[in-house]
């Protein structure tokens, strides 16, 4: 035993050893390195975010001026206006201004008619004359509105004299009355807002934000000599931290800004050496952190194994020994803590341990007992409730006779089909009654075998109605419980019966299809259409004067708790959503 205690000892001690110190380490780096890569992550989203912040500024300035020109071209209704007049209207939009500031909004408002001719052009930087005026059909703004589109972009270009960037953007002009393009309005926008937006941008103390078009050229950067020198740089699969603008390793981060089909990028960067200061001092500090904790975990083990190891093996002999039979043998541990307290709970449950084994002798002998006596109870119960439903199914039987016999002493033919349809609601009862008491599940009907059987029923009753009508029959949901499957039953005798004296008239050929499947969570979905003549669209179920279909939608709503549809553009569809109550009470 000698040798096994010291065994266990130096298991013990090396196993906390590990498991204190290497979980330790392991923290400290798995620690560092998530520290840096969230540190990453966050500077990517204030980059992000600043990147937004530009982009919404950008975006609001855009819809100012769309909002302006639509506003504008409603307000005066100016395709309307004569040649004078649409003049006077562009050229006052000409002087509309942000601020002092950026000045005017506009350098080119040009407006075209149907066929793309210019009807009037007013600019910040030349005079246009009716001689001047060109065939603008070809421009891609005319034909993108033209071809249905609401506003169109173009790409950013930058004035010759200035290199300030401007934009393009096309609207329709509608005639709200005709709902047609009676011309389009190309409008020059001044982009000297976007790139102030840029220049104020701060991000830490040496960051920029510059934007990229689609060709990857800088159309806004801080340094205008930047954007004046046509700077070229691919974003293209950068990662969060590569080489920047101008070759230094930053960390970068882009936004797409779409206007219209044209792609732009917001670039973010932020110098390595700025953008991970912050994350370096954090790391000094947690591997300080992570040295002082080490001492403390190899102090608080040798702590443990002396307050641990010797306790330990004293239960483990106690337990040996019980475990030979000795129910005498006692755990001597001495102390208040947990391992004192789980020794005197050790040696109370082998006190009891004697005590609780008779008992459980006394108590099984006991519930063999009982449950002969309740499977016994549970087989007379069984009987009693199938003799239930076979009596039932009789009564009914017996009600039908009894109407067989009145309806032998009635002339009136209305009189006679009200009868005939009761006669065939209690048949349809009279089944579900007879396949319970013949079931070997008592709670619950095999639908599909009820369904088959009632269709059966149907045809036989209506023998000359249904020759020319083939039935379709598709259950997926297997059972039903009883009160679900009777009001499925009356249902589907409704409709059916419904199909076959109204759906086709003359001998028309034709097919009915019933359908029961399972929905998304505890629904099922029930369908019984015809392809006959159908009811009129109009036809409002809930104020009907039949009193089938009035049966049926109180069945559907009230009994069933559940929606029905009807649907005449193909025939007759009605469609029955309702819950499945053993998913909702827990299945039987």
């Amino acid at each position: 035993m000698k040798k096994s205690e010291k065994s266990i000892r130096k298991f013990l001690i090396l196993s906390l050893g590990l498991l204190s110190i290497s979980p330790l380490i392991l923290l400290s780096t798995l620690l560092s390195w998530d520290h840096y890569l969230s540190h990453k992550i966050h500077i990517a989203k204030i980059q992000r975010l600043m990147s937004n912040v530009a982009l919404q500024k950008i975006n609001n300035y855009l819809d100012q001026q769309r909002v302006l020109l639509l506003s504008t071209i409603k307000a005066t209704n100016i395709i309307k206006l004569n040649q004078y007049e649409k003049e006077n209207i562009l050229s006052m939009l000409l002087s509309s201004t942000i601020n002092k500031e950026y000045g005017k909004v506009f350098q080119d408002l040009i407006l075209l008619d149907e066929k793309g001719f210019e009807e009037v052009h007013v600019s910040r930087t030349e005079i246009f004359i009716q001689s001047d005026l060109i065939d603008l059909s070809g421009n891609p703004g005319y034909q993108a509105i033209m071809a249905g589109a609401e506003i169109h972009y173009e790409p950013v270009y930058f004035e010759k004299g200035t290199g300030e960037p401007l934009l393009i953007v096309s609207l329709p002009l509608k005639d709200v009355r005709l709902r047609q393009i009676k011309g389009v309005l190309i409008a020059h926008i001044r982009m000297r807002y976007m790139w102030d937006v840029i220049a104020k941008i701060e991000i830490g103390d040496t960051g920029i934000t510059y934007i990229l078009n689609s060709e990857n050229r800088v159309i806004a950067h801080p340094d205008p000599s930047i954007v004046l020198k046509e700077t070229y740089f691919n974003i293209d699969n950068k990662k969060t931290i590569s080489s920047g603008l101008d070759g230094s390793r930053v960390a970068i981060a882009q936004v797409k800004m779409m206007l219209g089909d044209e792609k732009y990028f917001i670039v973010t960067e932020v110098p390595v050496k700025e953008a991970l200061s912050y994350m370096r001092q954090s790391l000094l500090i947690t591997v300080i952190f992570s040295v002082i904790t080490l001492f403390a975990a190899i102090m608080l083990i040798v702590l443990l194994l002396k307050k641990m190891v010797k306790p330990i093996e004293t239960l483990a002999h106690t337990a040996q020994a019980i475990s030979k039979g000795d129910f005498d043998q006692k755990a001597n541990v001495s102390g208040n803590d947990e391992l004192a307290y789980l020794a005197g709970s050790f040696n109370f449950m082998t006190s009891t341990l004697l005590e609780n084994i008779e008992s459980l002798e006394a108590n099984i002998e006991e519930r063999k007992e009982v449950e002969k006596k309740l499977v016994l109870s549970l087989k007379e119960k069984e009987v009693l409730l199938r003799e239930v439903h076979h009596r039932v199914k009789n009564n009914m039987q017996i009600i039908n006779s009894l109407l067989n016999m009145q309806i032998k002493k009635m002339d009136n033919k209305g009189d006679i089909e009200m009868v005939k349809a009761s006669q065939m609601r209690i048949r349809s009862m009279s089944l579900i009654h007879e396949k319970l008491y013949k079931s070997e599940r008592l709670a619950l009907i095999d639908i599909n075998n009820y369904i088959s059987d009632l269709i059966a029923l149907l045809i036989n009753t209506y023998k000359g109605l249904s020759y020319n009508v083939n039935f379709n029959v598709d259950i997926k949901e297997t059972f039903l419980d009883l009160d679900l499957a009777i009001s499925c039953g009356f249902i589907i005798n409704e409709l059916i019966t419904n199909s076959l004296k109204y759906g086709f008239p003359d001998e028309m050929k034709g097919n009915i299809y019933i359908k029961i499947s399972k929905k998304e969570g505890d629904l099922i979905e029930m369908l019984v259409k015809d392809d006959g003549i159908g009811m009129s669209p109009d036809y409002d179920i809930r104020n009907s004067d039949s009193i089938g279909l009035c049966l049926v939608t109180m069945l559907s709503e009230l009994q069933l708790g559940g929606k029905i549809e009807l649907c005449s553009e193909e025939g007759t569809e009605f469609r029955i959503t309702f819950k499945d109550k053993r998913k909702s009470q827990g299945d039987i």
